[in-house]
């Protein structure tokens, strides 16, 4: 077995080589080296670990951090990641430098965090006034050890003969980034290599650009252009668009004024090179600083989704990563917002202390709660608060207000009402602050004073024309109607979500027509509810976190039209990766005399689900085998989520149906009785739960104890205690009339699929599956419901 050392060293041979990494991963944490860990979980947050991803990023600030300390004072250094190695190092002065900081460097990059480093950009230190030869004899024992194929060089009257110096003794370099003054000569030396950048302070030749496609490589992949002048059009770049050159090229960046960047990024959208290229690179700044560009970019961002975009230091300012920052804030502004993150964090490298760029920590912050991420967004809040000096005012208010956003994702309500109160304090009239304010005090039970906070934030931006502030006014009607909704005011609610079509954009439209159709489903007009959740349906996609394709399914199911329901779910399972109701393809299916293609489904999930299942088995005739795996359901209990009473009770139902289905009825007996002697109040068994079970805070007792309460419920039916059966049913249908929950339609499959097994009185099992209907559609049982 190699050792660490060995590892490393064929690391550098091998950069690319992904098991060696594993190999050296397991290496270091046998070794007991932190650095195993960042190794490991950084494949696993490749691999689309969220939890990974998120620790992954903690450990790289902290050894970034670290790794940069000795470099910090007078230069910004960037470092780029990939899989728990540094591959780019990106350095940039903070005033001009009078020396190259080559034993600083050197230092860094002999890391152990710098085994597989590929690329060093230095343009950003460069003495224009040294000898050009001078600086260069320097990098190759700069980089020596290290796989570095591109390097960024120049600030000067760098030429050909002089880059070929630097290829001669550096022979693995496949890419060049040249910052001259002789472009034209230049060129010359970077003609076979596959990445070339050339930059100049002023490029103003059309001639020069039209001649790089007769003088570089044709297998050219890698072009970026920076310091073009208001000579050189998109015309001189048609050639590249239309594909008639370099038909290899994979990434372009063109840096230049605002026309040109314009023209280029319309000329683009339109040619057949767009749907090619995988990065793309322009000025952010020509095209920030303009609104009507900056509009069309908004509008065309998802034609350039599969892009990685990026920026310039050298063009149009290198002023403080201004451009970076400038990145950072298109990214937000066309949905890719952690994109965002690491482009705003370049530029608060520069200049996070400075007054005039407070604000830019609340960018920040924003676009990790807009990623995703606002227990990251609390540090860049503190400290953009801290430079404020916590006091809130017109520079301010901003922070606050993100701060208020970060603590609404995070479910910190009573943070997030008090911060809301200080902001509410300085600006009594901002439709926003109270909206939130309605929905923290909402969340913390306090009704009333949340349909007043709510008032006050469509009263303020009734009349307001601009498109947010309507929009602000659109979800403060959908909080509104959510809590007259929690409150049993169901028909004011209903009236809330109509308003809130009016004033919303089409986000807003969908949760509003979503909310009526759930509304209309507990109420079993399942005919409306469909035709609202359609309506919610026509405008999702696959950038939403949560769709209305769950109930719109349950609706069509419930309507008998199980084909409908199937394709509908089968829609969602395609558009969501996190999609886990597959088993209601399943179920689906049975109810289409389809149990082959149902087990197939059920046993094909990514996370299979025990009860389809084994309905799907016993409709095949092989009920021994379903009881095996509703067995091992029943066994999975105890589980700290939601659902765990649920399955509690659910499991020894179905057990109990199954073995009755098979003639070992007093099995089933034991089974059903163990399922009976669940408590009757929903409430009390999600009391039960947190209790015995230590279940988490956020457990909903309708998820929790109105299923179990009606799977008991069937379970009195199976045992054929017509007594204990009626004072279940009542039990429930009460506990829903004293608001016991939010009357949220909760499906209770198992449930439904145990019915037909359990081999008792057919209209008693009718009665009783009408009441649990009647329970989950937030309906009083009438007495015919439990005469029987």
């Amino acid at each position: 077995m190699l050792s660490i050392g060995e590892l490393e060293a064929a690391i550098v041979r091998e950069p690319d080589d992904l098991e060696l990494r594993r190999v050296y991963a397991d290496a270091l944490q046998e070794a007991g080296d932190a650095r195993g860990e960042h190794l490991a979980l950084a494949f696993l947050a490749a691999a689309g670990d969220v939890q990974a991803a998120g620790r992954v990023r903690a450990l790289e600030l902290a050894a970034g951090k670290r790794l940069r300390e000795r470099l910090d004072k007078d230069y910004v250094v960037r470092l780029t990641w990939r899989l728990g190695f540094v591959e780019h190092v990106d350095i940039d002065g903070r005033s001009p430098a009078d020396k190259f900081p080559r034993a600083k460097l050197r230092e860094l990059i002999e890391k152990r965090e710098l085994i597989a480093l590929r690329g060093l950009d230095l343009r950003g230190i460069w003495n224009a006034e040294w000898s050009p030869s001078r600086q260069l004899g320097l990098l190759p024992e700069l980089v020596a050890g290290r796989p570095v194929r591109w390097l960024g060089i120049g600030n000067g009257p760098i030429d050909a003969p002089l880059i070929e110096q630097l290829r001669k003794a550096l022979p693995g370099l496949t890419g060049l980034g040249v910052l001259t003054t002789k472009p034209r000569s230049a060129r010359l030396a970077l003609a076979d290599l596959p990445d070339v950048e050339l930059a100049s302070r002023k490029m103003s030749s059309i001639k020069l650009v039209s001649s790089l496609a007769e003088t570089l490589s044709p297998d050219l992949e890698r072009l970026v252009l920076h310091g073009m002048d208001d000579r050189i059009t998109a015309d001189a770049f048609a050639p590249i668009l239309k594909r008639d050159v370099f038909p290899k090229l994979r990434h372009l960046g063109v840096f230049g004024p605002h026309g040109l960047t314009w023209d280029l990024l319309r000329a683009l959208v339109e040619s057949p090179l767009l749907p090619e290229l995988q990065s793309l690179g322009f000025c952010a700044a020509e095209m920030w600083d303009d609104d009507e560009s900056e509009g069309w970019l908004k509008d065309h961002g998802r034609r350039f989704a599969h892009l990685r975009m990026f920026t310039s230091a050298h063009w149009s300012d290198d002023d403080n990563a201004h451009e970076s920052g400038r990145l950072g804030l298109l990214f937000k502004k066309i949905d890719r917002s952690a994109e965002a993150v690491p482009e705003i964090e370049h530029h608060l490298q520069y200049s996070g202390d400075d007054k005039a760029h407070r604000g830019c920590w609340e960018e920040l912050a924003e676009a990790m709660v807009w990623a995703g991420r606002p227990e990251e967004a609390l540090g860049p809040l503190d400290t953009a608060i801290k430079l404020f000096k916590n006091k809130v005012n017109e520079d301010s208010i901003y922070t606050f207000r993100t701060r208020i956003e970060a603590l609404d994702s995070l479910v910190r309500w009573e943070e997030a009402r008090e911060t809301c109160v200080r902001a509410l304090a300085y600006e009594d009239d901002n439709s926003w602050t109270h909206r939130h304010h309605g929905r923290a005090l909402r969340e913390l039970g306090r009704y009333d004073e949340a349909l007043a906070a709510f008032k006050l934030a469509i009263e303020h931006g009734a009349n307001e024309d601009d498109d947010e502030v309507a929009n602000v006014v659109g979800w403060a009607y959908i909080e509104q109607g959510r809590t007259q909704w929690q409150m049993r005011r169901t028909d004011a609610a209903l009236g809330t979500f109509a308003k809130a079509r009016l004033r919303g954009d089409d986000t807003a439209k969908r949760a509003a027509w979503w909310a009526e159709g759930a509304i209309l489903n507990q109420r079993g007009k399942f005919a409306e509810a469909r035709s609202c959740l359609e309506r919610a349906a026509e405008v999702v996609n696959s950038a939403d976190l949560e769709s209305p394709l769950y109930e719109l399914g349950e609706t069509l199911y419930e309507l008998g039209e199980y084909e409908a329901a199937l394709e509908v779910w089968r829609r969602g399972a395609a558009l969501f990766a996190a999609w886990t109701e597959i088993e209601e393809q399943t179920y689906a299916l049975l109810a289409l005399g389809r149990p082959a293609d149902a087990l197939a489904v059920a046993e094909a999930a990514r996370r299979p689900e025990d009860a389809a299942r084994a309905f799907a088995l016993h409709a095949l005739g092989r009920t021994d085998e379903a009881i095996v795996a509703v067995e091992d359901y029943a066994h999975r209990t105890g589980l700290s989520e939601p659902v765990c009473v649920y399955r509690q009770l659910a499991g020894p139902l179905l057990q109990a149906a199954f073995h009755r289905a098979a003639g070992r009825e007093e099995r089933a007996r034991e089974l059903f009785a163990k399922a009976r002697r669940a408590e009757h109040d929903p409430r009390a068994l999600h009391a039960a739960l947190v209790a015995e079970l230590g279940c988490a805070t956020g457990c909903d007792p309708d998820l929790c104890g109105r299923p179990a309460a009606a799977a008991a419920l069937t379970a009195a039916i199976a045992l054929g205690d017509r007594e204990d059966a009626a004072a279940r049913a009542r039990a429930i249908g009460a506990a829903i009339d004293a608001g016991s929950g939010r009357l949220m339609p909760t499906r209770i499959w198992e449930v439904h699929g145990a019915l037909p097994l359990l081999g008792v009185d057919t209209s008693l099992a009718e009665t009783v599956l009408a009441a649990i209907e009647r329970c989950m559609h937030g309906l009083a049982l009438t007495g015919a419901a439990t005469s029987h």
